[in-house]
């Protein structure tokens, strides 16, 4: 007498050997087990299924004949994709961000093009370069590059993901513009500034994400740092990165080594971006002693416009920031407003110290000493 474990045997040795066979096929002589068989089957089948469920009836019939044999390394995949422009979400000093719609996958995306429309050789270079670098780091904090392309006019540009946020810099000016110029000590622990200074250790560890993957930022502040709506954190704008062993030449510096200020501030648009921010080797031009220690002093730099809410631009801050530099002076928090907690004074003193040597050794120092702050430890 047949049974259904007879009849599942069966099933499974077709299966085994290339040739399955349906429900059907099997209970000819046994129709009054068909409708059992069949359930059990797609109960197997569920348990087995990466999903938990079958999909329909049809994968009843379908056995591994019908799987796609294994890839073949370097095999290229095409996988075609048109995205059609929005609007005009950003300028910023090397390129024009886009607003897109990607119809395959009904989402929505950022494209990024150069904001020059005939673009030299070394700017075409630079703005690939840009999305190499971006492309190459996976972190949740970094905003990831879908692909690059070239538009109908065969301009290159490249595709990521849209994040529709507000800048460290506007939330820093508007949270200190509601309060008095000379701020008490107990704005420094209203829940605002507290989210600020944890925005800030967010930064923090994106750095240090990218310093293990041999790649200095060297243009960190408030304006290259967003925040979404739902928490998330997000360090923009890697144009002007420095990628451990790469020998190219160094944006940072004119050729004959010296710190050129028009240069700085309007090279393919604000390359150090405000010079209160950039540290004294990259100020100096010393491009050999651009470390992750540079980036360091820039998240200090960020630290102190938390703190005081004042940033120096133009070229006569740029050349008083330079001569303090050149004589060892140092920014001091407490000069700007003497309520600062000392614990945030000695952090930011430390973050900004003229000698590399004297900051923290790394961007997840600086974020220890932030949490240890924010959960009240020494």
């Amino acid at each position: 007498m047949t049974t259904i474990d007879d009849l599942l045997q069966r099933w499974e040795e077709h299966h085994d050997s290339g040739n399955p066979v349906t429900p059907e096929e099997l209970c000819t002589d046994t129709p009054e087990l068909l409708k059992e068989l069949k359930w059990t089957i797609r109960a197997l089948q569920a348990v087995d299924s990466q999903f938990g469920v079958i999909q329909s009836e049809s994968d009843l019939t379908v056995g591994r004949q019908s799987e796609r044999p294994d890839l073949a390394i370097h095999e290229r995949v095409l996988i075609p994709s048109e995205y059609s422009i929005e609007r005009l979400h950003a300028s910023g000093g090397l390129g024009t961000v886009y607003l897109a719609r990607d119809p395959v996958l009904n989402r929505r995306v950022a494209i990024k093009f150069p904001r020059w429309h005939r673009l030299t050789p070394d700017q075409a270079a630079r703005f690939e370069r840009e999305a190499r670098v971006t492309g190459r780091l996976d972190h949740p904090g970094i905003i990831p590059v879908h692909a690059m392309r070239t538009d109908s006019e065969d301009r290159p540009c490249y595709v990521m993901r849209f994040v529709d946020g507000e800048t460290l810099q506007s939330r820093i000016q508007r949270l200190h513009a509601s309060s008095p110029a000379t701020k008490p000590s107990s704005f420094f622990e209203t829940n605002e500034f507290r989210q600020l200074l944890q925005n800030l250790v967010a930064v923090c560890n994106i750095v240090a994400y990218a310093h293990e993957q041999g790649v200095i930022h060297r243009d960190i502040k408030p304006a290259n740092i967003i925040s979404g709506p739902f928490g998330e954190v997000l360090l923009l704008d890697w144009g002007l990165a420095k990628v451990a062993g790469e020998s190219t030449e160094d944006l940072l510096s004119n050729p004959q080594g010296r710190p050129d200020f028009d240069t700085l501030e309007t090279r393919d648009g604000e390359v150090l971006g405000t010079p209160a921010f950039a540290s004294p080797e990259q100020l100096l031009a010393r491009a050999d002693e651009i470390t992750t220690l540079s980036d360091v002093y820039s998240l200090g730099a960020t630290l102190f416009v938390l703190l005081t809410g004042s940033v120096s631009s133009g070229s006569s801050a740029f050349h008083e920031h330079l001569n303090r530099l050149k004589h060892g002076d140092r920014f001091s928090v407490h000069q700007q407003n003497p309520s600062i907690p000392a614990a945030l004074e000695a952090i930011c003193r430390q973050a900004m110290a003229i000698d590399p040597a004297q900051r923290y050794g790394s961007a997840l120092q600086l974020a220890d000493d932030l949490n240890c702050y924010l959960s009240g430890e020494a």
